[in-house]
């Protein structure tokens, strides 16, 4: 398989390759932009990454693989907030790798090890309320079903059954299967995910799974150590496509859509760094009326007066948008808010102007640095 490299944003020009042309044209438009140009007396192409990062298996032939601008050091700093994985301390080598492939590797790596080490201990199992027909005695019996039919000589009783095939396992279960279509792992990464893969499927129904249903599930102390699995689950699924939306495709394309992994980057960041006297909300919904309804990305509270301090809206993009002005402007108006963001991870042009009541700024939450620093550096700026 020959493997086109990109880099997001950055514009790479390759000879004409026919077999590809409309592959990325109907099913990856979003993610690539294509334009046929000529050169040098030739046809060439022109590919450039809009904010995706990942790897697309496109034929037997032919893949491409979209590196991130952010180094992976800060990519997976990112994931720490966005997924919540601080305080997973086995994730720490992770931080250390050189390239989205290998940072994908790790992560599957540490997910099929967890699983097949429960696999030993034993799947976590848990009761679940039967009912069925039987020649002796379960549970209790359904007396009114006893009293319809008394010449059944089967009794309809209700009874718990202890199992392991539970959406728990259920949920891993089905992420392996993902990962065992993707084309983006070696053959000893898939290897590892095959091992986990029979440890689960002759006890373990296969069913589909969303991404959200891995996240914010309950756990006691004997099912603790399914929160990891569940949340790196959670990790490709989200970024695993056609895996979780209908299709029964071969190969799957790993991509993350970066703007969104950006905006809850800055969200959560936000979050647990704000200073004492104010609240955050994230994606507030705001209705005009039954047709016009939008989500703002972040309102920053006075916690004492309630009153919306700031309204924030983050932009994957490296230069400012009129429409980006005009949006953030209706959001402060809706607010009552005088104060209106704009976030950006490296704008040149800064933007510092009144329209009525209302300031509107953009800032920098720069990924090209430590984010730490470049985070208290925003804030610095935001409150100053």
């Amino acid at each position: 398989m020959k493997i086109i490299e990109l880099t997001e944003y950055k514009t790479k020009i390759i000879p004409r390759q026919d077999e590809i042309i409309d592959l990325i044209q109907t099913k990856y438009y979003k993610q690539i932009e294509l334009n046929i140009i000529r050169k040098n007396g030739q046809d060439k192409m022109s590919l450039t990454s809009q904010g995706w990062v990942g790897f697309i298996p496109l034929n037997s032939n032919f893949a491409i693989k979209i590196n991130p601008k952010v180094s992976i050091k800060n990519l997976f700093a990112m994931l720490n907030y966005a997924l919540n994985l601080k305080s997973f301390h086995f994730l720490d080598g992770i931080a250390n790798c050189e390239s989205l492939t290998d940072f994908c590797d790790r992560f599957a790596i540490s997910l099929t090890e967890k699983i097949i080490n429960r696999t030993k201990k034993g799947l976590y199992t848990t009761y679940i309320n039967r009912e069925n027909e039987l020649t002796t005695i379960k549970g209790k019996i359904n007396l009114k079903k006893l009293i319809q039919k008394p010449y059944n000589i089967k009794l309809n009783c209700q009874y718990q059954d202890q199992t392991n095939d539970i959406e728990e396992n259920q949920i891993l279960l089905w992420t392996l299967n993902c990962l065992s279509r993707s084309k983006m792992f070696n053959q000893n990464i898939h290897s590892r995910i095959r091992k986990a893969y029979h440890a689960l499927q002759y006890s373990i129904t296969l069913k589909q799974f969303q991404p959200q249903e891995c996240i914010k599930r309950k756990y006691n102390r004997l099912n603790q150590d399914y929160e990891i699995m569940h949340i790196i689950c959670y990790f490709f699924l989200q970024h695993l496509s056609p895996s979780h939306h209908q299709g029964n495709d071969n190969t799957l394309p790993f991509l993350v859509n970066m703007a969104q992994l950006y905006e809850q980057f800055v969200a959560q960041w936000l979050k647990q760094n704000l200073p004492s006297e104010f609240k955050l909300k994230i994606h507030e919904g705001i209705k005009i009326n039954e047709d016009l309804k939008f989500n703002i990305d972040l309102v920053i509270y006075n916690k004492k007066t309630d009153q919306a301090c700031y309204v924030l809206d983050t932009k994957y993009k490296t230069e400012f948008k009129h429409p980006d002005f005009h949006q953030i402007v209706s959001y402060a108006t809706q607010k009552h808010c005088k104060n209106a963001i704009l976030i950006y991870p490296n704008i040149e042009k800064s933007l510092n102007v009144t329209t009525g009541q209302i300031n509107i700024r953009s800032l920098n939450f720069a990924l090209d640095t430590d984010l730490e620093t470049t985070g208290n550096n925003f804030l610095n700026d935001l409150f100053n």
